[in-house]
Parts: C-alpha cells; structure tokens; sequence
C-alpha cells in the first residue's frame, strides 16, 4: 500500500532559488506539478518541468537551481 510505504508533502520552490547540495536519508521522488528547474547530481545537470518523476537514491548529493517557480510532490519511502 502507497501510503504505508511513503511520506509525501508538496513543495514550492521560488523563481530563481537554489537548493545547496544535500543528501536524503531515504529515496525520495518527486513529481513536477508546475515549473521548470535544474537537478544536479553525480556532476551531471538534468532540466525538468510540468509532467516529470524524478528518482534520487537514498545518500546521493543533489542539488537543485529552479528557473521558474516550482510546485513538486515529493514521496519518501519509509
């Protein structure tokens, strides 16, 4: 069952705002409700917007430039 298995919240990322390196101790995915922003990780920088899953790994460096205000849902697997 989905909601036993995650955590999940919205979140909205400013215009312009960048979101330093961090690491998550679970997976965590998101989906993109609105917006469009950048996601580094492993050195390699990734454009998503409106429509797109994203998966980051448990313990992986990330971190994230938005260039248009951003609505995500984001689930963490407990």
């Amino acid at each position: 069952d989905v909601v036993k298995n995650f955590d999940v919240s919205v979140n909205f990322i400013k215009s312009g705002a960048k979101v330093p390196p961090h690491t998550h101790d679970q997976e965590v995915f998101n989906y993109v409700f609105e917006g469009e922003f950048t996601l580094i990780i492993d050195d390699r920088t990734k454009t998503y917007s409106k429509g797109d899953w994203i998966n980051i790994p448990a313990d992986k460096p990330h971190a994230v430039e938005a260039k248009t205000a951003v609505t995500l849902l984001e689930l963490w697997r407990k």
